[in-house]
This record gives C-alpha cells, sequence and structure tokens, in this order.
C-alpha cells in the first residue's frame, strides 16, 4: 500500500457546504426529472426533451462523484463542457425517436444503451476530475484514480442500500399507520411528486454522509483488492493454461461451441481487471512469491493470443451475417480489450525494468480513451445503427445473402431512421424490380406499425412465395401447398419473419412428415408436425429436439434431410439434433375412429 498512500492526494472527505450542495443538486435533479416526465405525454419534440433528460439525469452524476469543494472553478468549466455535450447527444437520441423515424419504431434498448455507455463514460471521467481538483492542474496518477474509482463504486453500492432500508422504513410506517385509519403517509405514496423528491432527498442525505466518511471508503476498498488479489492467481493460472492447451487441442473445439468469441472477451476482460487493479499499483508489494508474479506477467504477455483468437471468431460471424448493432458493440469492446492486452504485453516485454509505472502511466490514457469511445458511439459520426443499417443493406445488394434469408424486419424495427431509410432506398432501386420477392417482403415489413405485433411481411394466399421465402430442407424439393398453408397457420409469425423459419421434410418407413420449426431455437427446439393422412396433409401435433450437439449449427440451410431411426419410436437425426415426433391427442383419436 506505500506506493498508492505517497502518491493519492489526501481525502479528508467533503466540507459542509459541498453537502448541503450535494443535497439540493440532488432534489434539483428530482425536480426536474419529474418536469421532464410530465412533459413527456403532451407531444413535446423528443428532441429537446431526451437532450433535457440527458443533462438532468447525467450531469449531477459527475458531481456527485467527483466534486470535492463547491467553491472550485474547474465544476463549472467541466459543467460548461459536458453539459452541451450531453444534451447535444440526447438531442440525437430524440431524434432517432422522434419524427426523423418516419414512422419506425424504436425499441426501447435504444435508452437503455444510452444511458448505460454515457452513464459509464461520466463515472470515468468523474475521477479525472477529482483528480484535476485535488492536485490544482491535469495531473493524473493511476494509484490515486484506482481509488476514486474504486471510492465511486462504493458510493453508489451504499446509496442503493441507504436509499433501499430508508424506503422500506417510509414502506413500513406507512403500514402502521394504515392500521388506526391514518391514511395521510399512504396518499403521499401515490403522489408522484413525493416520490420524486422522496428519491432525492435519501439519495443526497446518503451521499453527503458517506463520501464523508473517507476511511470507510478506503477499508473498504484495502478489503477488495486483497480479496481480488486472492482469484488472480487462478485466473491468470486457467487463461496461460487454456493458451497452452490450444495447440493440442486445436481450434474447433472453440468454433463448435457457438459463443467463441463472448467467452474469450469475458476471460481476457476479467484478466485485465484484476490485473490492474490487484496487481498493477504495488506488484512487488503485492505479497506474491516471485514464481507466483511470473506466472501473471507471463500469462499478460500471452493475453493478446487469447484476444486475437477472439477477433478471429467474431470476424467470422461478421462475414457469415454481416454487422449488427450486438456485433459492433462486441467488435468495439474487443478493440479496447486488445488496446490494453497489447499494450501491456509489448511494455513489459520491452521494458521488464520499468514495466509497472509505463503501464499505469498507460491506463491512465486508456481509461480517456474508453470514455471517449463510449461518447463517440452516441454521437451521429459514431452510430451503430447507422454503420449495421447500411452494411446489411450493402451485402443484400452485393447478394452475399439471398432475398429470401435477409432480415428485413431487422431494419424497420431494430435500426430506427436508419434502417427505414436502406429499406426505403432498396424499395425504390433496381435490385426491387429485378428481385419481386424482395420487393414483396420490403413491401410488407414498411407496412408494419410496431415490432411486437406487426402486420404480414408476405401474402398467405401465395403459398410459392411463401415457401421461397422458409428455409426448406432439404433444399431441392419442393414444399406441398397444403403443407405451406398448415405452416402459417401453426406459426403466423413465420408470415411476419419468414427467415426464422425452417420447414423441414423427414421420411419414415410409414408415412412422410413435414415440420415447421425455428431455425435459431437453441438446443431445445420446438416446432409442428404434420403428416399426410388419406390423401390430405394436416396436424399431427409436435415436433420436439432431444438434444443437439452444437447450437450454432442450425443458423444454417442444412441440404441434407434428418433420416429415421431405427427403434419402437417415431424419431429423427440431422447429425445435429435429434427429433422426436409427439402425436397431439385430437390426431390420436382420429386414428383410432379410422381403425
Amino acid at each position: 500500500m506505500s506506493e498508492i498512500a505517497t502518491s493519492t492526494a489526501p481525502n479528508n472527505g467533503l466540507d459542509r457546504p459541498t453537502r448541503y450542495a450535494l443535497i439540493a443538486l440532488a432534489l434539483l435533479q428530482a425536480l426536474a426529472l419529474y418536469a421532464l416526465a410530465r412533459i413527456s405525454d403532451t407531444g413535446f419534440d423528443l428532441r429537446w426533451l431526451y437532450g433535457g433528460c440527458a443533462v438532468a439525469g447525467l450531469l449531477p452524476l459527475l458531481f456527485y462523484l467527483g466534486c470535492n469543494r463547491l467553491y472550485d472553478g474547474r465544476n463549472l468549466v467541466a459543467a460548461a463542457l459536458l453539459g452541451p455535450l450531453l444534451f447535444g447527444l440526447g438531442w440525437h437520441l430524440g431524434w432517432l425517436y422522434g419524427p426523423a423515424s418516419a414512422g419506425s419504431n424504436p425499441p426501447d434498448d435504444f435508452i437503455f444503451s444510452f444511458a448505460l455507455s454515457m452513464g459509464l463514460a461520466v463515472f470515468v471521467l468523474a475521477s479525472y476530475l477529482r483528480a484535476w481538483s485535488a492536485h490544482g492542474r491535469p495531473v493524473f496518477r493511476y494509484p490515486e484514480l484506482l481509488l476514486y474509482t474504486h471510492e465511486q463504486l462504493f458510493v453508489m453500492v451504499l446509496v442503493v442500500v441507504f436509499s433501499g432500508i430508508a424506503w422500506a422504513l417510509l414502506v413500513l410506517r406507512a403500514a402502521l399507520f394504515d392500521a388506526i385509519g391514518i391514511r395521510l403517509f399512504s396518499w403521499l405514496f401515490q403522489q408522484p411528486l413525493f416520490l420524486w423528491l422522496g428519491h432525492g432527498l435519501i439519495a443526497g442525505i446518503a451521499l453527503a454522509v458517506i463520501r464523508s466518511q473517507p476511511r470507510l471508503i478506503d477499508t473498504l476498498s484495502g478489503m477488495t483488492r486483497a480479496l481480488l488479489r486472492v482469484l488472480l492467481v487462478p485466473v491468470a493460472a486457467a487463461i496461460l493454461l487454456f493458451v497452452l492447451a490450444l495447440p493440442w487441442v486445436g481450434l474447433q473445439p472453440i468454433w463448435a461451441t457457438g459463443q467463441a468469441a463472448s467467452l474469450m472477451m469475458a476471460l481476457s476482460l476479467v484478466l485485465l481487471g484484476l490485473f490492474a487493479v490487484a496487481f498493477l499499483p504495488e506488484p512487488k508489494d503485492s505479497g506474491y512469491p516471485w514464481p507466483l508474479r511470473a506466472l501473471i506477467w507471463l500469462t499478460v504477455v500471452l493475453l493478446p493470443i487469447n484476444v486475437a483468437l477472439a477477433g478471429w471468431a467474431l470476424g467470422l460471424r461478421i462475414d457469415q451475417h454481416g454487422l449488427s448493432v450486438d456485433r459492433l458493440w462486441a467488435g468495439i469492446s474487443l478493440l479496447l480489450i486488445a488496446a490494453y492486452a497489447l499494450g501491456y504485453a509489448v511494455v513489459i516485454l520491452c521494458s521488464p525494468a520499468k514495466a509497472s509505472a509505463r503501464l499505469q502511466r498507460l491506463n491512465v490514457v486508456l481509461g480517456l480513451v474508453v470514455a471517449g469511445t463510449l461518447i463517440l458511439v452516441n454521437t451521429p459520426m459514431g452510430d451503430l445503427r447507422a454503420l449495421s443499417a447500411h452494411d446489411q443493406a450493402r451485402r443484400l445488394l452485393e447478394s452475399r445473402t439471398a432475398p429470401e434469408r435477409f432480415d428485413y424486419a431487422y431494419l424497420r424495427h431494430e435500426l430506427g431512421p436508419y434502417g427505414m431509410a436502406e429499406l426505403k432506398r432498396l424499395r425504390d432501386s433496381d435490385f426491387a424490380a429485378e428481385h419481386p420477392l424482395a420487393a414483396q417482403r420490403i413491401a410488407g415489413v414498411l407496412k408494419n406499425s410496431t415490432a411486437a405485433a406487426p402486420g404480414p411481411a408476405l401474402d398467405a394466399h401465395d403459398p410459392e412465395a411463401v415457401a421461397a421465402a422458409f428455409d426448406i430442407v432439404p433444399n431441392d424439393v419442393r414444399v406441398p401447398a397444403q403443407v405451406v398453408k398448415l405452416a402459417v397457420q401453426a406459426r403466423p409469425r413465420c408470415l411476419r419473419s419468414p427467415e426464422h423459419c425452417r420447414l423441414v421434410r423427414a421420411a419414415h418407413p410409414q408415412m412422410t412428415f413435414w415440420w415447421v420449426i425455428s431455425r435459431s431455437g437453441g438446443n431445445n427446439r420446438y416446432g409442428t408436425a404434420f403428416a399426410e393422412v388419406d390423401g390430405r396433409w394436416q396436424r399431427i401435433g409436435s415436433v420436439v429436439s432431444r438434444g443437439c450437439r452444437d447450437e450454432g449449427a442450425s443458423q444454417d440451410n442444412d441440404p441434407t434431410a434428418p433420416h429415421a431411426l431405427s427403434g419402437p419410436f417415431v424419431a429423427f437425426s440431422d447429425e445435429q439434433c435429434v427429433y422426436v415426433i409427439d402425436p397431439s391427442a385430437n390426431f390420436l383419436t382420429q386414428i383410432v375412429a379410422l381403425r
């Protein structure tokens, strides 16, 4: 702890004016959010509304966590820089939901991703504001930034815990008075203004009290580092063994999981986090003997291999299915992880004697890079929805995705006005004239008002168009028109998103079956089965998977039909999954009546 103690500015808590100012700010924030909530149902311009919400919701967070003294001009500088930026980003978010969407129905995760990413960016910047205020000039040292980050995290957790306890006591008090016929407190709990102000006052008081107890925060921080220091060794050993085992087992088992990129990114992120928190500030005083320190250094040096494999796995998915918002977020996360992993490896290899000090300076820079990246992706220049919409449309125009397999609903309902613009461009292009099925699908999707209950993308009375849009297994057979009609009746959703549905033909010694099932149903897939009885196709029950080898294998069309398994049952296998026909009670009753 010596290095941290000597390099960190003294923390004596908050003075009285600052404590009162934070409580007042919490009340003002609650009033502002209450007023914005009241006008949200009045048809107010969403750009102004979301801009105001971004400022009122996120700017106070910077001062809750990063303000050292009330009378500090740096607070005004930070507000002058961050306030307009937050308003502009909120304005863009309102544009995504407002008239610019042109009939689109953006999902709620637009707001969630904005709040999460910008909240994290403000959280990171608050540490730098505290260091700037503590030194009186922009001097940022990694040990003190780490302590500030710990303090901010514990402050947020303790405020939430205190607020929960306080509200529980208020509810208990209201119930107590209800028991004797006094309904005042129950009535107050039904008033939105009371709830907003109550949240603001309770959280403000908790914040002021907790931030005035620096010794408590220091104790919690030291305990956390000690616990994480214990976890670092087994995590490093596991990753090192994983890398060393790759030459023996190969890469195929990794790709077979279907989750290779996310698994390796999670491993890398955990190691980097533990290394930066538990080891990097004081490697010589960490309590590890030199063999364990050498193990940790070696694992960090080899970590770029893990990151490269994760990038390869993610690249395969992007090449196969194109860019989506989720894959772009994964790519951004991977680039940030790679910046840390490569930076750490290069510094350790090039200057091992001064590695700790240089890695600390690298972390200071990369912290700002992380905050800047999170801000950039919420601007019009870096909007991931725009990149995804353009890439998906380009893949369709370049025939990298077949028109009958293209997910038009994703553009319509998941990418806001960017997706709508690409759909309209496709509708008016020569591509639509050359591909009638695509034109029909685009027209159907554009008519859908909501993603929750969209209208059909295909005409149910055109079995050929419907069958052409399904994934057919095997891909060289013709689907009977009656089967198409029954499949649409059993799964109306397939009319809206036929690219997600698969029609499968399976031949059994006694009869031939068709079933309709989701293309990406995981390892527990469920569908509807049909069979020809007395010359007429009808629904006979369901088909249920009894285990699959590889969840990701179901994403692509398999030209091979499932083959019947021998035994006293009606079951099939397509070398990936086992399917069992489960007849319905009505069908069994019909069979008994016929016999």
